[in-house]
């Protein structure tokens, strides 16, 4: 049986010329890892790294990294946001040589922001600086096993907000602004939802607008 994943990856040679090999290991304290290599299956064409990082409201970080075998369709992503006092960073890279090493995600602020949160530590959105290639806010919605649906928003960079990622309800995106002119509102289903800037003004003039009104009628009741 030792021979099968020989003979498949013979074939696999003979058919394109090259059978990738990938490091495969995982380290939940950093980025460094063991470097056992491993022959990827037929359909996997890329070596993946997926890393987490986890930084505390004390500045602290804690790192962790997975590489193996994967599939080019589900790179190069990357995106952010907060689990109560934590901020959450997760990104997917990928690189097409034998035991090559994807880099890290570029933690840089790049100067924008998005509203952030997570449903389950019930709490109101934070606004989150966004990272690297990340130019989109997202607001997902994904059912879990008891039937619950949990909410998350922040920053994501353009392949996350492409929808490939099949377990989520639903996701939305739309640009990141460096001015904070992206808010949030409750939507009947109890849900967070992103609204577009002119939203938020229409919002704000008709509150000005009621308030008018109200000081016309309280003008009017004391005339009379």
């Amino acid at each position: 049986m030792r021979t099968l994943p020989a003979l498949v990856c013979l074939l696999v040679l003979i058919h394109r010329g090259h059978c990738l090999n990938c490091i495969k290991c995982m380290n939940q304290h950093g980025l460094s890892c063991p470097q056992p290599q491993v022959t990827c299956d037929t359909d996997q064409d890329v070596c993946q790294s997926t890393v987490f990082i986890t930084s505390d409201f004390l500045g602290r970080n804690t790192t962790s990294i997975y590489r193996g075998c994967g599939k080019s369709q589900f790179c190069d992503f990357f995106f952010s946001y907060i689990n109560g006092l934590d901020t959450i960073d997760v990104s997917v890279s990928c690189c097409a040589e034998d035991d090559c090493r994807s880099p890290p995600p570029d933690e840089r602020s790049n100067g924008l922001e998005c509203p952030s949160l997570h449903s389950r530590t019930k709490t109101s959105p934070q606004v989150l600086q966004c990272k690297g290639n990340q130019r989109k806010c997202f607001y997902t919605t994904e059912t879990v096993g008891s039937g619950d649906i949990i909410s998350t928003l922040g920053c994501a960079n353009h392949n996350y907000c492409s929808g490939f990622i099949t377990n989520m309800t639903e996701i939305r995106c739309q640009d990141a602004t460096p001015s904070a002119t992206t808010t949030t509102a409750m939507a009947p289903d109890g849900h967070y939802r992103l609204l577009p800037p002119s939203s938020r003004a229409g919002a704000t003039a008709y509150s000005q607008l009621l308030c008018l009104l109200g000081l016309i009628l309280l003008y009017v009741s004391q005339k009379s």
